[in-house]
């Protein structure tokens, strides 16, 4: 075999396997990375942890903002009212975390991407539960 043939069939081979489709899974991973926050469980209490401490000032412990907030934001949500939360997308919800919305200030600056992830699912059990 020639000496440049040597040289070249790793570069060839690492070719065919950077260009092979992606498994299932991964493809499945890499579509939906960003776009849907897994179910909150008993297992997620940082989510409720974070939503205590960053957001229950507002919109209350329950979903239901508080009185003082309702006086001081007139357009603030409450995110018990199951459907005002069926309007809204897990990415929508994210997003206003993230970037706030309105008078809300966003949380980019105090949380991680998996905490805000974990406040969204948190929240997204207060309309379902009924508050």
């Amino acid at each position: 075999m020639h000496v440049s043939s040597l040289l070249l069939a790793p570069v060839l081979a690492s070719f065919v396997v950077l260009s092979a489709p992606a498994s299932p899974a991964r493809a499945h991973a890499r579509s939906t990375r960003h776009t849907l926050v897994r179910p909150f469980s008993a297992q997620d209490a940082d989510g409720k942890a974070l939503y205590l401490k960053n957001c229950k000032q507002c919109h209350g412990v329950t979903g239901e903002p508080t009185k003082t907030a309702k006086r001081q934001y007139e357009k603030i949500a409450s995110l018990n009212d199951a459907e005002f939360m069926k309007q809204l997308t897990t990415k929508v919800m994210l997003d206003v975390v993230r970037k706030g919305k309105g008078e809300m200030k966003g949380f980019a600056d105090k949380m991680t991407a998996a905490e805000m992830e974990a406040v969204v699912a948190y929240t997204q059990t207060l309309s379902k539960s009924g508050g």
